[in-house]
């Protein structure tokens, strides 16, 4: 603009047109011809002899002035575009799997969701272009299932995410190490252990541990004083990755962390360091409370209780006992408990018996034999042990046994000294039930698939019925189910008084999501021998209908 600025209309406009006119200098003649045209149309629509608004006027020019800048702007450099998305050599999701894609992102089965992507990464099927979205978006929100969300959207997937940082980041967390070294590279948002969120940092620490797990222990110790609390023990927990004893000074100091959280992932890590020196009070502690008394025609096990819980015990994650604890339950029952479950396994053979079964057939003395399982359990599944596991199932509790079920100087009488309480305003997590029987599906789950399965089906079919609910015992079989066990729950469902009780609805649901898809008229049969209106027929009808479902996802990605 020339002559009238357009400095000059905005000070008109900032102190007013009563105490400053619009500027008479000449505006530019494509300007002032357009004001003139609107003055025109303002005058004709004016009242007569009304004078024209100066405030008016002023908008008007500072309106056409502003139209007038902006057409006279030069465009900017334009930015170059994207590389184009790769090629996608997987086949394309019919009409059906699609529409069926759509449906579960939109619903809240997270199972249905999960089972279409596993078969369509198993199958080789690429969803819709249009759905990737969505598929991101999942993969943030849930980040169990982003390896998966993040595998089957594909390369046009992750070629997508590099233009939007929150899905950049869930894939540079959810992909391989390879081929997160290779987004890192394109630029796709690398996890960074100075400023990422969390979850970047723990995969961050988790590459390096696998390449050099010295350094990566040094990077952790070096800023831990500086680290959040609450993410400290994810952090630590990545060292179980190349677990070294040179972890070893840098775990036994965060047994002293404040954070309980803390302080429980670094026992765990140094029980399963062998050699480690908390592995070896804790053997210390074990062998002084259980030990085998040599009789002329039979061995057993002879327990004494722990004298108490100290401060020792409490460094070492030895939890003291709670103000009230279940019924039958004693201070010497939970000490005795925990210590047990404290120690490696290791600690037990040969010092008991030659091998693990040789140890869990040993009877205990005085009704501890529950405690002493228990205990055994927990570490089998800290330790992830199939040999002690398989021995464990084989000799299981007796029916009713439970810890403190047992006669004269044993848990149940509360012998043996309370125990004591730890130190005070310090609690230690560990305060669940002493109920042995809460671990067998943990247990079955260390199992090789084969031998877990026969041990269900056998325990389905047994005259006593199974040793555990049926549905925890189910729960640790993946699906789908073998032949074996679909027989067997199959039978179980049929010969049930009832299925309106909690195990009966539990089993039902996990058959819906478990029995092999040709078993759909099974369900309908066992849905069928009851009276249509009864709360068990709308159950196995319901997950007959589920089944079907799960069917018709496998059949559509064919």
């Amino acid at each position: 603009m020339s002559g009238t600025s357009w400095d000059d209309l905005a000070a008109v406009a900032l102190l007013g047109t009563g105490r400053r006119p619009v500027p008479a200098g000449p505006l530019p003649a494509p300007l002032a011809d357009a004001a003139a045209r609107v003055g025109a149309v303002r005058a004709a629509s004016a009242r007569p002899g009304t004078e024209p608004d100066a405030a008016e006027h002023l908008l008007d020019v500072a309106a056409l002035g502003a139209v007038l800048r902006r057409a006279g702007m030069r465009p900017r450099t334009p930015r170059p575009l994207p590389e184009p998305a790769p090629t996608d050599p997987r086949r394309p999701a019919g009409p059906a799997a699609a529409a069926r894609l759509l449906e579960l992102l939109g619903g809240t089965d997270r199972e249905l969701l999960e089972l279409w992507l596993a078969t369509a990464q198993e199958c080789g099927v690429r969803p819709p272009e249009p759905l990737l979205p969505a598929l991101l978006d999942h993969a943030t929100r849930f980040p169990t299932l982003a390896p998966l969300l993040v595998a089957v959207a594909g390369p046009r997937g992750r070629w997508l995410a590099g233009h939007r940082r929150d899905w950049a980041a869930t894939v540079a967390t959810a992909l391989p190490s390879p081929t997160r070294a290779t987004a890192e590279a394109a630029g796709q948002g690398p996890p960074s252990w100075d400023l990422g969120p969390p979850a970047e940092r723990v995969a961050w620490l988790t590459d390096r541990r696998s390449d050099d797990a010295g350094a990566a222990r040094r990077v952790l110790e070096s800023g831990w004083p500086r680290e959040e609390p609450a993410q400290r023990a994810a952090l630590l927990a990545v060292l179980a990755v190349g677990l070294d004893p040179a972890d070893e000074p840098f775990l036994e100091q965060c047994l002293g962390d404040r954070r309980g959280d803390v302080r429980v992932t670094a026992a765990r890590l140094l029980t399963a360091l062998p050699g480690s020196a908390l592995g070896r009070r804790a053997a210390a502690r074990a062998r002084a409370a259980v030990r085998v008394e040599r009789q002329v025609l039979r061995r057993r096990l002879v327990v004494t209780v722990p004298a108490g819980h100290d401060e020792a015990m409490f460094r070492d994650q030895v939890p003291p006992p709670p103000a009230r604890l279940g019924p039958g339950g004693g201070p010497g029952a939970w000490l005795l408990l925990h210590v047990v479950a404290a120690a490696p396994l290791a600690t037990w053979v040969p010092a008991l018996g030659a091998s693990a079964v040789d140890v869990t057939a040993l009877e205990a003395a005085d009704g501890w034999q529950a405690v002493l399982w228990s205990g055994w359990a927990r570490a089998a599944v800290r330790e992830g042990d199939a040999v002690w596991a398989e021995a464990l199932l084989q000799h299981l509790p007796g029916p009713g046994s439970s810890p403190g079920s047992g006669r004269g100087p044993g848990p149940g009488s509360g012998s043996g000294p309370a125990g004591g309480g730890g130190p005070p305003g310090r609690p230690l997590p560990g305060s669940e039930p002493l109920d042995p029987l809460t671990t067998v599906g943990a247990l079955l789950a260390l199992l090789d698939g084969d031998v877990r399965a026969r041990q269900v089906a056998g325990w389905l079919r047994a005259r006593g019925g199974p040793p555990a609910p049926a549905a925890v015992l189910l729960r640790a079989v993946p699906a789908p189910w073998p032949p074996a066990v679909t027989a067997a729950v199959v039978d179980w469902l049929a010969d049930r008084p009832r299925l309106d009780d909690p195990d009966g609805r539990a089993v039902l649901e996990l058959a819906a999501r478990r029995l092999p898809g040709d078993r759909v008229g099974a369900l309908r049969e066992v849905a069928e021998q009851w009276p249509v209106a009864s709360t068990t027929r709308r159950l196995a009808g319901a997950a007959a209908e589920l089944l079907s479902v799960r069917r018709a996802v496998l059949e559509e990605l064919q």
